[in-house]
């Protein structure tokens, strides 16, 4: 083991260089040596080689395996040696040398060398076989080398092109001790601060507040600088403040001495400043400039180059020391054999790869050494510590070894395929197989079928612990691969769930043989022997013909020849164009595979009954519906007790009327009136063994606010009274009739030009069958067929009428000869039928009020009607555009953020844990799948509309359930005969609605339109019950919405809350880093004043200044909370300012406002950004404001992370109440925001 790890043993012949000006010649000469060459290169590289050497970077992948072109010499990018390799096409067999040059070695990259040079001897590197060499040479030339490249590409860096010996490399552990000498600093610089709080001349003050500036400034390089400012002088106006301002500080100007140093708080100060991070940053400042200032003096005849964020430490030391720079990228020119290198700061750590004559590394004793050691690997040299104790030079041997032997186990889930070297780690399986899809789509391209969308689609379910996977694949193979669902196992990522069901679906392709032993398609499996292909190539070129592939083929080539014919004739096309054309004109797009909905972890579930439309009471409720304007002629419903207020549903108003008892007269005639109109409007969809719906109702005519029982009284008594015959001619033409004797209904065109004796064929006669003339009258084939006297008057032309056939459809184009005795006349008006058809839509509106109403009650709750069925209810193009704010996608748009924000203020207040477990539980709490389980346990989603409305959901009332029990056989009898007149009995108990549901979901490849959303997924639970929340809020409040989380457990409920948060304790504790006048600067611009400085001061610093000794997890914190109310008062404005704006709509607006360009825009407006520190120059933040003029334009995220820290900081000085947030923020904010909005997001 040691001949491969071991970067001293001659075993290894592989080498890594530093590119240089030699780079290219050193290649060439490889070229020239070697007869089997693998070049990898960059895609951008221009570099040009030898002719020998045959370029395949602009090559498809595709060619390259199945056109055989790989040659002794070739050149090809990182993405094609993956493929390439991890397909087994290259080897390390084929080739003499590799030579990869790079810009740097990627992770991705070392996976691929991983496989393409480790993997055949892996056994035995890991059995420990000693002695292990490749007749493969690898030569590296990389313009930056990691300390891992050595392991990851078998190589040892060659040092010739850098330094012919080698530099040493001192690493000065920094340890963070606090003396005396730090809290005596602290102290007087407290003391100065006082001075200034007692000051009353304005120009004094202002020399004060230069020179507090000049300390913190200072104190960044050493502390011991900022306390000869206070502590040596005696005249402030002798102490140069501009030029030290400018950075030009001279270590020996006059000082100034302010203060007591006896004062009796030295003391309590001395005490309160031990061990804090601030004092310990001072203290290692210190020990490190004083270390720099030794080093310069040890080697005073070296340039010294140094790597540091802070210029300043070379202008004030240059002062003293000529012979010291600054290092950045554009330094050219170095004399590297006289020129030490320090790295004040792990910054341009690739230079460390430079001949400099010696390195210095400092590093916190309680900091990593990672960046250490890839200084250490790029030079490979000794270490040394302050205390001058060696450091073991074999530290890192061991750490090599592990490394190697870890990187090489691959633990991880593999599809391994020994005799070509093919393979797919978990980390490439979702690469290899979308490039599967891609070989695939050429393989059907040479066999004529070209299919523009063949890719997979990857979904995902949120899971407690973390993420499954589905992935679709396109169905074009017979085989059941591609009609399954594959379902990856639990990962916490999304990627990682990815990668294991691609892994799988690659596993099972090899077992079914339908890809090769270098994973790539089987062409016979893909073309000759799938049925899928034939199919889709006849319908495409419509030919019918076997599934012979030789005739086929013979074919499609003759439809070839005839289309290229045809475009030679067009004088613009060129013949280059003659197969894209061809192409392009029989592609064709896949149907997507929506059959995951049904294999997801969802569930189904079918919507209750109300319970007012499950019985039939003694006592009726009556409503009415109004659609528009209201008319003194309206439909309505009596149904058992309900909802009592009125209620807009998606633009239909459902009004309570009263309270009504029916008489057993009353409720025969409501009954006979029901047969009547559902008979002839009203038909079944089919036929159902199984009843598990019984409604109960009775539709109603509804005249001033009451049933209108004199029009049911004269319609029953009327009702088939009189035939056509004896009418009035007025009234034929509106209104309906029936016959008694076939069933059917018609409407009245005219009278017929036929007489009564007129003869005309009736085949269907059966009386006539044996006769050779089949022609008779009118008059005998009606009183023959019918049994009936019949008036004979061949003069009278009223006998006879055309009329057309009615269904419940309405009037159709079928027209008749009929009998005017014969067919009886309704009394029922062709208007009737528009009142029927309304009344389906308004009986879906009312059942769904019904359940929401039903809900509410059950889960107890007081928001209105309303607000509860706008919550259960789709939006639903039935319904037209006034439905758009009657839907729960809006009130859901509001309720996530409420959730969003009372979750997050409650972490805030009973967490004290770190900003991770926050950001974790936040997640866990608002996730899909905790509120799916909150929604199933309270029944929600039974009492969802998740059907949009259709006419089969309607259903006729089962008027049987009242015959059973109504006490009076006589009329009982009535109606049972008047049903079999209409022959319409299954209508009144069949249950339609129930049988139509289970088809849809039975149903195979349903039609996405015809289905809806049927199916409920958890997210769509989920966002109901964020919808209540939503609508809480909008009736009640937060207060309401919040008691409303904890009631149905989202959270749990704030019983045992501690008196004392320390986590809020310690934000609001104001550690004096802003200054008292900075801070009420910005209290100017917010127009607030802070109770707890603290905040505003935590919420300034962000993490990556450089005068931050604060941390991140404040700041972080800050702007979590921030990022959630400011989302809550934005959502909220434009909720109730875009009343007719869909969710989609909604969404893009709030976007539009809450991102982090909008919120820098905001930033730099309120010229708050002035007052932040962040590690921008004050140039630097001028530079930026110019790219915010323009929409669009990309920007740093820690502006946007500001804006939401500094709310933050102000919502926990209102003690997080939201009501007192929002009205500072319309006043203060929004104005602000609205002008900085970028639309183009």
């Amino acid at each position: 083991m040691n001949s491969i790890i071991d970067n001293n043993s001659n075993n290894i012949r592989n080498e890594i260089f530093l590119e240089n000006e030699f780079t290219t010649s050193e290649i060439k000469k490889y070229i020239h040596d070697f007869d089997r060459i693998l070049l990898i290169v960059e895609q951008t590289s221009t570099e040009k080689y030898d002719e020998e050497v045959i370029d395949l970077r602009t090559t498809s992948v595709y060619d390259i395996i199945y056109q055989n072109t790989i040659f002794p010499k070739i050149m090809i990018t990182p993405l094609k040696f993956f493929y390439l390799s991890k397909h087994g096409i290259l080897t390390t067999e084929m080739f003499d040398i590799l030579i990869i040059r790079l810009d740097e070695i990627k992770k991705e990259f070392s996976s691929i060398f991983k496989h393409f040079y480790y993997l055949k001897i892996r056994d035995c590197i890991l059995n420990g076989i000693p002695n292990i060499t490749r007749p493969l040479v690898v030569r590296s030339f990389l313009r930056k080398i990691n300390y891992l490249d050595p392991i990851y590409l078998h190589s040892k860096i060659n040092n010739s092109n850098v330094s012919n010996n080698k530099p040493s490399i001192k690493l000065y552990i920094l340890e963070s001790n606090v003396d005396e000498n730090v809290l005596k600093y602290i102290e007087l610089k407290k003391i100065f601060e006082s001075a200034i709080k007692k000051e009353t001349h304005p120009q004094k003050i202002f020399k004060f507040v230069e020179i507090i500036k000049n300390i913190s400034f200072l104190e960044k390089i050493s502390y011991k600088l900022s306390m000869d400012l206070l502590n040596n002088g005696h005249n402030l106006d002798n102490v140069d403040v501009n030029k030290i301002k400018e950075n030009k500080y001279i270590e020996d100007p006059k000082y100034l001495t302010i203060g007591n140093q006896n004062d009796n708080n030295t003391d309590n100060i001395l005490n309160n400043n031990k061990n804090t991070e601030e004092n310990n940053i001072l203290a290692i400042n210190e020990r490190k400039y004083q270390k720099l200032k030794d080093i310069l003096k040890d080697n005073s005849k070296l340039d010294f180059y140094i790597s540091t964020t802070n210029k300043f430490v070379v202008e004030i030391l240059s002062k003293t020391y000529k012979n010291i720079f600054y290092l950045d990228e554009k330094v050219s020119n170095i004399n590297f054999e006289n020129s030490i290198l320090v790295f004040y700061e792990y910054i341009n750590i690739e230079m460390a790869a430079k001949p400099f004559k010696e390195i210095f590394v400092f590093n916190r004793a309680d900091a990593p050494l990672k960046k250490f050691i890839e200084i250490k690997y790029l030079r490979n040299s000794c270490i040394n510590k302050e205390s001058d104790e060696d450091l073991n030079n074999n530290l890192m041997s061991n750490d090599k070894k592990l490394e190697l032997f870890n990187y090489l186990k691959s633990i991880e889930p593999e599809l391994y395929i020994p005799p070509t070297s093919a393979y797919v780690s978990l980390d490439s399986a979702f690469l290899i197989l979308t490039n599967f899809f891609y070989l695939l789509k050429n393989v059907f391209d040479d066999n004529f079928l070209f299919i523009r969308n063949l890719s997979i689609q990857s979904k995902y379910e949120s899971q407690p612990s973390g993420f499954v996977c589905i992935i679709i694949l396109p169905r074009i193979h017979n085989h059941f691969i591609f009609s399954n669902i594959h379902i990856s196992k639990v990962y916490p990522t999304k990627k990682e769930s990815q990668k294991d069901a691609a892994l799988n679906i690659l596993q099972s392709l090899y077992d079914e043989k339908l890809i090769n032993d270098y994973l790539l398609p089987i062409t016979t499996r893909f073309i000759n022997e799938n049925f899928v292909y034939f199919d889709l190539v006849k319908k495409i070129y419509r030919i019918d013909i076997s599934n012979d592939i030789l005739d086929l083929r013979n074919k499609l080539n003759e439809i070839r020849e005839e289309s290229f014919q045809l475009f030679s004739k067009d004088p613009i096309m060129k013949p280059e164009m003659f197969s894209l054309a061809f192409k392009k004109k029989y592609s064709i797009n896949l149907e997507i595979n929506n059959s995951s909905e049904r294999t997801c972890d969802i569930s189904t579930f079918h919507q209750l009954q109300p319970k007012c439309l499950s019985f039939y009471p003694s006592i009726y409720f009556l409503y009415v519906f109004n659609e528009g304007s209201e008319s003194d002629d309206d439909v309505g419903i009596c149904c058992g007790e309900s909802f009592i207020e009125s209620v807009n549903f998606k633009g239909i108003e459902i009004k309570f009327l009263k309270s009504v008892r029916f008489s057993s007269e009353d409720l025969f005639y409501l009954i006979f009136y029901q047969i009547a109109i559902f008979s002839l409007y009203f038909k079944k969809t089919t036929t159902s063994s199984e009843i598990t719906k019984d409604y109960c109702y009775y539709y109603v005519p509804i005249k001033n606010g009451s049933v209108n029982m004199n029009f049911i009284y004269n319609f029953s008594r009327n009702f088939l009274r009189k035939n056509v015959y004896e009418c009035e001619l007025l009234n034929l033409k509106e209104e309906i009739f029936f016959n008694p004797f076939s069933g059917f209904f018609y409407t009245f065109k005219n009278f017929c030009n036929f007489s009564i004796h007129s003869k005309k064929n009736f085949t269907s006669l059966d009386k006539y069958e044996s006769l050779d003339d089949k022609s008779i009258s009118f008059y005998k084939y009606f009183q023959q067929k019918y049994d009936i006297k019949l008036k004979n008057d061949p003069e009278d032309m009223k006998l006879l009428f055309d009329g057309t056939l009615y269904s419940l459809k309405g009037e159709t184009s079928v027209i008749n000869t009929l009998s005017s005795e014969l067919v009886r006349n309704t009394g029922i008006k062709k208007s009737e039928f528009f009142k029927f058809q309304k009344f389906k839509k308004y009986f879906y509106a009312f059942e769904s009020v019904s359940l929401a109403f039903e809900l509410k009650n059950k889960l107890g709750i007081c928001i209105n009607s309303q607000l509860m069925s706008q919550c259960l209810s789709l939006r639903s193009s039935s319904f037209g555009n006034r439905g758009v704010e009657y839907d729960y996608e809006r009130l859901e748009f509001l309720g996530d953020s409420v959730l969003k924000f009372i979750v997050s203020k409650h972490l805030l207040l009973v967490a004290n844990e770190n900003l991770k477990y926050i950001v974790t539980k936040k997640d866990s709490f608002i996730s899909n799948d905790h509120l799916f389980e909150i929604a199933k346990k309270l029944s929600i989603p039974y009492y969802f509309s998740f059907i949009p409305y259709c006419d089969k959901l309607f259903q006729a009332p089962n008027i049987f359930m009242y015959l059973k029990d109504c006490g009076n056989p006589e009329y009982t009898n009535k109606l049972f005969e008047l049903l079999k007149i209409f022959k319409t009995e299954s209508i009144f108990q069949n249950n339609d609605q129930s049988f139509y549901l289970n088809r849809l979901l039975n149903k195979k490849n349903a039609n996405e339109k015809e289905i809806g959303k049927f199916i409920l997924s958890k997210k769509t639970c989920a966002d109901i019950l964020e919808a209540i929340i939503g609508a809480h809020f909008i009736e009640f409040g937060i207060k309401r919405a919040s008691d409303f989380i904890y009631k149905i457990n989202i959270i749990e409920p704030l019983h045992n809350l501690p008196e004392k948060n320390s986590l809020i304790e310690e934000m609001c504790l104001y550690k004096e880093i802003l200054k008292e006048y900075e801070i009420e600067n910005v209290e100017k611009i917010l127009n607030y004043k802070f109770k707890n400085k603290g905040l505003i001061e935590k919420a300034l610093i962000h993490p990556s200044s450089y005068s931050n000794v604060l941390g991140s997890i404040h700041f972080n914190k800050l702007e979590l909370l921030g990022d959630c109310i400011l989302d809550l008062c934005i959502t909220r404005k434009i909720f109730n300012e875009n009343k007719n704006l869909d969710p989609s709509g909604l969404h893009s607006l709030r976007k539009s406002f809450v991102n982090n360009y909008s919120l820098a825009r905001a930033l730099f407006k309120s010229k708050l950004v002035w007052h932040t520190h962040t590690h921008f120059s004050k140039d630097d933040l001028h530079q930026i404001s110019l790219g915010l003029i323009k929409d669009g334009n990309k920007v740093n995220k820690m502006f946007g992370d500001l804006f939401e820290a500094v709310c933050g900081a102000i919502a926990i000085d209102m003690n997080i109440d939201f009501d007192i947030f929002e009205t500072y923020f319309n006043k203060n904010f929004y104005d602000v925001l609205n002008v900085c909005v970028d639309s183009s997001r």
